[in-house]
């Protein structure tokens, strides 16, 4: 059975990881230059540090010494963890890590496939308007995504994703009108694959049209689309951004002022705190991880300022005032 280098099975599985080579220095208590050295073959880990090395990457000792074991467990692997660690940073709104993780790569083989380059050039697209603030080479990037052939389902979900990430910058801009267009674009998509109209994808992009139309000023159209994103969720058993659509569809009912819509706002402003108490929300951690879950939807606003402006920290405070605020 042949063997492997370990220095270089060591870089491929920091990577694979989503772990940059300062990352890892910290949690192994040595220097980023003597990581930089392992991983060319020109220092070794001491016998401490291996073992902890192989905690940190969860790989057994086995699939450490031999090819054949590794490339077994490796068979598409770092293509399913590239894909699950930028969704996951996109997802979260950390675009400088997601820059960060996507530099990692440097073009891996993977890069070719239609789909994942479709991804890959919305990512860069993302991170060219949020870290960098070009919106031009950003939208170009998004365009030149679109432009690729699409034939298959993984293709094509790709550009809804493409659509609503380039709508989500118009919003920022408060170019309204190229936000909606690119909405309606991706729902239109959505609409027509019949396996997209209950994919998370089409929430974000209903959610995120409501959230334009509002900003127009036309309610009733705001309304809808919420409401037919719950209407998914409810078909489908699914709470994504329940809390958040719920929390939306109150607000809206309250700028109409209607006093017939009063007791209709309670209610919904009660399920929402529901959706809290249901994830048994009243622990720190848990309120912080379901804030970066309903806030993956998307941008919006909240008392003027932008939530992707907001901590962490600040966002999970800021669900648990309104937690309590609507339980009362």
């Amino acid at each position: 059975m042949e063997t492997i280098e370990i220095h270089k099975l060591i870089k491929d599985l920091r990577k694979t990881k989503g772990l940059t080579q300062k990352v890892l220095a910290e949690k192994l208590g040595c220097t980023q230059s003597f990581i930089s050295k392992v991983e060319k073959g020109q220092s070794e880990l001491t016998i401490n540090m291996f073992i902890q090395l192989t905690e940190l990457l969860n790989v057994s000792l086995i699939q450490f010494l031999y090819r054949h074991s590794f490339d077994q467990m490796n068979k598409g692997w770092e293509k399913q963890e590239f894909v699950k660690q930028t969704t996951s940073f996109n997802m979260k709104n950390d675009f400088k890590r997601l820059e960060e993780f996507m530099n990692e790569y440097n073009e891996a083989d993977f890069f070719q496939i239609p789909h994942i380059r479709k991804m890959v050039l919305r990512f860069e697209g993302i991170c060219k308007f949020h870290n960098h603030h070009n919106s031009e080479k950003a939208f170009a990037l998004f365009n030149k995504a679109l432009s690729i052939r699409s034939k298959s389902k993984a293709e094509q979900y790709q550009n809804m994703e493409t659509l609503n990430a380039m709508g989500n910058c118009y919003y920022y801009l408060d170019q309204n009108e190229n936000a909606l267009e690119c909405y309606h674009r991706a729902r239109k998509m959505g609409k027509t694959l019949l396996h997209m109209k209950e994919s998370d994808c089409f929430i974000r992009i209903l959610n995120n049209l409501s959230l334009a139309y509002e900003r127009k000023g036309k309610l009733e159209r705001s309304m809808k689309m919420i409401e037919q994103a719950i209407d998914i969720n409810v078909s489908r058993n699914s709470s994504y951004l329940m809390g958040h659509l719920y929390y939306q569809l109150a607000r809206i009912y309250n700028f109409k002022k209607k006093l017939a819509e009063s007791e209709k706002s309670l209610h919904i402003s009660k399920t929402f705190t529901e959706v809290f108490h249901q994830k048994e929300c009243f622990v720190y951690q848990d309120t912080l991880e379901l804030v970066l879950e309903l806030n993956s939807g998307g941008l919006w606003e909240y008392e003027g300022k932008w939530l992707t402006e907001y901590s962490n920290s600040e966002l999970a405070i800021l669900y648990c005032e309104m937690d309590r605020t609507l339980a009362t």
